[in-house]
């Protein structure tokens, strides 16, 4: 409106062309608060661009119903079992079908183990989710994208995917108060312990990668690269892993359910108790998965172990009894010896 008075005084032309830069830059300047995607630009302390990215990570996932996912190797014993609702943030996690830890859906959060009467329950602190990271690693991403203590540097890469740098404790998400005094001043105490963490995120918002440090000295760090797959179970905008990568063997995904409803009653301290006790009782299969087609094929592969557990094994009953009857033979020689 400001240009209409000298356009009177202009050629025809001339006011047409001012015109057009006026809503020309009026266009400029209304495009530029619309929401746009985050810029590769440092983000310290919550600036506008982590938070942007985890509210579009997030926005990908379903708005409520729980997923339940369980891990096991045949090489080990390990068994891992985990459960998260989407519309509480609720969680527990088994481990060994013994030790245990959660949040309920009032945000109680509690750890115990299945041979114990009660587990102990205090109030959750950021980040003491973290035992998921492995398995739903969106979930600790977003987690970290939400902690505006730590500071984030996000870049655009290439293929539409981010490169994030986390500077996290020991990094780690586990909660500083979680950690005992002489982890926390083997990192370089409570200032020091800071190291930077590496997310590779996909354009589907997926986690490629994370690259973290196994070691507290900084004149020669060592660090680990996990890369992460999408089991084809996942719901759809979620990340899965197919493969647990537990320190003993990586563990193979042999169950995941997601159940759309919601069942968030198995989130409560006292059902997930009920669940540890449950797989407890269970018999544990450590002999390798494979089929008879398979020991057939390959003379030099141990063939499977029916029954699962060595512990039912006959012959290994027979063979530690004679061991038994050899080991009283021989005391009885040696007392004899000496009463003589």
């Amino acid at each position: 409106m400001m240009c209409v008075r000298p356009c009177l005084l202009m050629t025809g032309h001339l006011c047409i062309n001012a015109l057009a830069l006026l809503l020309l830059s009026f266009g400029f300047a209304h495009a530029s608060v619309l929401p746009s995607q985050p810029t590769a630009q440092d983000s310290h302390h919550g600036g506008p661009d982590r938070i942007a990215l985890s509210q579009l990570i997030r926005s990908d996932w379903p708005q409520s119903g729980s997923i339940f996912v369980r891990y096991a190797t045949n090489a080990t014993r390990n068994h891992l079992e985990i459960g998260y609702d989407f519309g509480t943030g609720a969680w527990f996690r088994i481990w060994n079908r013994d030790t245990l830890g959660g949040q309920e859906p009032n945000g109680t959060h509690y750890s115990g183990t299945s041979i114990s009467p009660s587990s102990k329950a205090r109030e959750p602190s950021i980040g003491s989710d973290w035992w998921l990271d492995d398995v739903f690693p969106e979930i600790a991403l977003a987690s970290v994208l939400d902690d505006t203590r730590r500071d984030v540097h996000i870049e655009y890469m290439d293929d539409g995917g981010w490169r994030i740098i986390a500077s996290l404790p020991r990094g780690s998400r586990e909660p500083v108060e979680t950690m005992s005094d002489h982890e926390i001043g083997r990192w370089g105490g409570p200032e020091g312990m800071f190291r930077d963490v590496i997310y590779i995120v996909r354009p589907d918002h997926t986690i490629e990668s994370v690259t973290a440090p196994t070691r507290p000295t900084t004149s020669d760090p060592r660090v680990m690269t996990e890369v992460f797959d999408v089991a084809a179970c996942s719901p759809p905008g979620f990340q899965v892993v197919e493969t647990y990568p537990s320190a003993g063997a990586p563990m193979s995904l042999i169950d995941c359910k997601f159940i759309e409803t919601g069942v968030r009653e198995s989130f409560l301290r006292d059902r997930v108790m009920e669940r540890a006790v449950t797989r407890r009782m269970e018999t544990p299969t450590i002999s390798p998965v494979i089929s008879a087609e398979q020991a057939n094929a390959d003379p030099d592969r141990p063939a499977p172990v029916e029954g699962g557990s060595q512990s039912n094994n006959p012959g290994r009953w027979a063979f530690v009894g004679a061991g038994v009857v050899l080991v009283l033979l021989g005391i009885g020689a040696w007392w004899k010896a000496r009463q003589a």
